[in-house]
């Protein structure tokens, strides 16, 4: 999915009057719009679904959460307009922090003082040099969003199973990672998994969403074993084989269907493909 970054003027003429209104499209389906000097956020309807409440406003990022500010203190926010307090250094983390942001930090590791904040919900972690996850981070079980992308991740802990409040985990670019531990660590995870190369759009419907690099010939017998897994999307993959798919699944309880159209192969549930 390509960022759409516009900037522009909404004109409106009601009853001989001219109103500008200031919109500015991102990622999601939202824009940011200025009314009176606030900033809120509306549909591209012009539906109003975010109220202008806001001092300054930022457009949704990849992750489909935004930075907004009111009465001076910054929040990161949902397309549903739920609000998480917000820190972007491991300095500033309180008790009543929700979200907290260190992508590109450099960091080696994730630093152990986040483990005693369980009720951290978001947390980015993205274009770091990590290249393990410690146990210790199941111990984050509020956690809502997990964005590893674009660091050096080899395999999954089996604790991470136990963050079952999870709808979004990217692990995107980390090109030593292998399909083996993601297979162990969620074999029995209590919630729909939908497995994918491909950005697509959050949705706060309780299902987990897992984005990865698939960039394997073969996938791991074990895939086929997870229970709740609904459906797996892999895009610009061509060293995948079809061979390998009907292998992995062949006494799998799930219902597939296989469909390939260019460099799109995808696998997944009849009711998730219509």
């Amino acid at each position: 999915m390509k960022k759409i970054l516009l900037q522009v003027f909404i004109i409106f003429i009601t009853q001989n009057i001219i109103y500008a209104q200031y919109v500015r499209f991102s990622y999601s389906s939202l824009m940011v719009s200025e009314k009176d000097g606030k900033y809120g956020y509306v549909d591209f309807d012009w539906n109003l679904k975010i109220p202008y409440k806001y001092e300054k406003a930022d457009e949704f990022s990849r992750d489909f959460y935004a930075k907004v500010q009111k009465d001076n203190t910054e929040y990161l926010i949902d397309t549903l307009g739920k609000e998480y307090l917000y820190a972007d250094d491991i300095t500033a983390l309180t008790k009543n922090v929700r979200a907290i942001n260190l992508n590109n930090k450099s960091l080696l590791e994730i630093p152990g003082g986040i483990f005693s904040h369980a009720q951290v919900e978001l947390l980015f972690l993205a274009n770091n040099s990590l290249t393990e996850l410690p146990v210790e981070l199941g111990q984050l079980t509020n956690l809502e969003l997990l964005n590893l992308r674009n660091n050096n991740l080899t395999q999954i802990p089996i604790e991470i199973a136990k963050l079952d409040k999870l709808i979004f985990l990217n692990l995107d670019n980390n090109e030593e990672l292998g399909l083996k531990s993601l297979c162990e660590a969620f074999e029995n995870y209590p919630k729909n998994i939908k497995i994918t190369s491909d950005e697509e759009a959050l949705n706060y419907n309780d299902r987990f969403l897992l984005i990865t690099t698939l960039a394997q010939k073969n996938l791991p017998t074990g895939i086929g074993k997870i229970k709740n897994l609904v459906q797996l999307n892999f895009i610009k993959n061509n060293e995948l084989n079809f061979e390998s798919i009907i292998r992995t699944f062949k006494e799998s309880p799930l219902k597939i269907i296989l469909r390939k159209k260019k460099t799109i192969i995808s696998i997944g549930l009849k009711q998730n493909l219509k």
